[in-house]
């Protein structure tokens, strides 16, 4: 009985044998040439009728699939950046070898959106509209500095003279803050200083800025804050480290633009003091198309640096403390086709600050901050010629005519308490300080 049962399951493994089939091939890509070279590591995927295997194909573009039943079968092999597929009708008792030629993938665009509790930008009742990290490190901006991302903010737009202009007001019009301390140039109200965006926390723009602790504008204020140093870890980066060079009349002459910057961050004592230093150089050339080719350039240097060191000094005490150095010098200042560069001027800025700011929590609804600051900023226009400056129908020749020396500083100390009331009309937020 057991022999009897035994030539029965043989029987019937061999008719099963003789149903399967092995499926093998190459995977192959064509060259210019008209010749076959293999593509190794490709993955290949066998479908059918209740039958679904993947493998890999091998160093020499070889693939196998062992004891397929007959039947209609698709074939598809997949490698990074190539694709090929076939189809074939497989028999039984047949063995069978499928050459695949792969082909360029074509290109696919997906773009997935994902819920994110961190706005990128928030817009609030009073109508304040802040970009937050987030955007501010991925928004693609031209220069990586900060004021690049206020034309991110709705009402906020870039002159033709390179100034910022915000609320239709004009860019004097309007206020600037750093870290609460005001930016603008104490003699014509414009911005007179820049951050790299490393440093930037948040930047906001207050399209109502009528509280008294804004002062007097007509138009909006912008509001940068930067970044709290790292109490624990030291964190270096470094950015723009390559240089352009400048190509005039077929060839390489000097240097066209160099951006480097680099920031440093990291603990003085840990958990207690933590400090930033930021430096940036920028020197960039801007030609004039119309103008001969070694003398087309308006030339812009300057150098930046940030330094903020942070304090906790209690659980209910912290400090932050502030120093920024901004030389600039533009040479062929108003450069065109009609002036040339010995017609032009020449501007030196100078611009420095320092500030302290001090925060209290003196209970849990209320808060004491103190911040002094000191602004210096000096300008100087001079001419590159000193000849009579003359203005004729095609050009202009001779030195610019008016040359100027300014020097300004601005000193500031205010005292900000604000506290919550609670009373039968509801819960208030009071606001007093001095200036």
């Amino acid at each position: 009985m057991v022999v009897l049962l035994m030539l029965v399951v043989a029987a019937a493994l061999g008719r099963a044998e003789e149903n399967t089939v092995t499926l093998s091939g190459t995977v192959v890509a064509v060259e210019s040439s008209g010749t076959h070279s293999a593509i190794p590591g490709a993955t290949v995927t066998l479908s059918g009728v209740d039958v679904s295997r993947k493998v890999i194909a091998d160093d020499r573009g070889s693939y196998s699939f062992t004891i397929v039943p007959p039947g209609r079968y698709g074939i598809e092999a997949v490698a990074p950046g190539l694709q090929g597929s076939a189809t074939i009708d497989v028999k039984a008792a047949q063995s069978v070898d499928v050459l695949i030629v792969m082909t360029i993938a074509s290109l696919k665009e997906s773009v997935t959106v994902n819920a994110d509790t961190e706005a990128t930008m928030l817009v609030d009742s009073q109508q304040q509209t802040e970009i937050t990290r987030s955007t501010i490190l991925n928004s693609p901006t031209k220069d990586d500095r900060a004021d690049t991302l206020l034309p991110l903010i709705p009402g906020v737009v870039r002159g033709p003279d390179g100034l910022i202009n915000m609320k239709g007001a004009r860019s004097s019009q309007g206020g600037a803050l750093l870290n609460s301390a005001s930016v603008a140039d104490p003699a014509t109200g414009i911005p007179a200083m820049n951050l790299p965006i490393d440093v930037v926390q948040s930047t906001t723009v207050i399209s109502n800025p009528y509280d008294p602790e804004y002062g007097r504008n007509v138009g909006a204020v912008s509001k940068v804050e930067t970044t709290t140093g790292n109490f624990n870890n030291f964190h270096v980066s470094l950015q723009n480290v390559f240089v352009r060079p400048r190509k005039r009349d077929g060839d390489f002459v000097g240097i066209e633009s160099a951006t480097p910057r680099t920031t440093i961050t990291g603990p003085l004592v840990k958990d207690k003091i933590a400090f930033t230093e930021s430096f940036e150089y920028r020197f960039i050339r801007t030609p004039v198309e119309s103008l001969p080719q070694l003398q087309r350039d308006m030339k812009f240097e300057g150098f930046t640096w940030f330094n903020q060191v942070d304090a906790n000094l209690s659980s209910r005490q912290t400090m932050t403390a502030s120093f920024m150095l901004n030389p600039q010098k533009l040479n062929y200042l108003g450069l065109n086709t009609f002036t040339p560069q010995p017609s032009t001027p020449d501007l030196h800025q100078r611009g420095e600050m320092a500030a302290v700011q001090h925060r209290f929590a003196i209970s849990s609804d209320s808060l004491l901050v103190s911040q002094f600051s000191f602004k210096r900023f000096d300008v100087d226009v001079t001419a590159n010629s000193g000849a009579p400056y003359e203005q004729t129908v095609e050009t202009t020749n001779g030195g610019f005519f008016d040359q100027q020396a300014r020097r300004s500083k601005h000193t500031e100390w205010r005292e900000i308490y604000q506290f919550e009331r609670r009373g039968p009309l509801g819960s208030h937020l009071l606001k007093v300080g001095t200036d």
